[in-house]
């Protein structure tokens, strides 16, 4: 009985595909560091700029209570 639909050496194939190209062209390593962290700091501020897009708004109503000195 096979429970696995997809070929199962594929994650395996594209690691083993990208440890050769970064031994064979140093700069990948370089550029695929940088779009790491483009990506993350892009997904960062798009996420908090939609978080803040959405937030409810509230009116803040600020009660004070005068305080005679007699």
């Amino acid at each position: 009985m096979n429970w696995s639909p997809y070929p199962w050496w594929v994650p395996g194939a594209a690691l083993v595909f990208f440890g050769v190209m970064i031994a064979i062209f140093p700069e990948l390593l370089a550029l695929m560091v940088a779009s790491a962290f483009l990506f993350s700091g892009l997904s960062w501020l798009v996420g908090g700029w939609a978080m803040r897009r959405n937030r409810p708004t509230q009116r803040v109503h600020i009660y004070t209570q005068e305080r005679w000195p007699w």
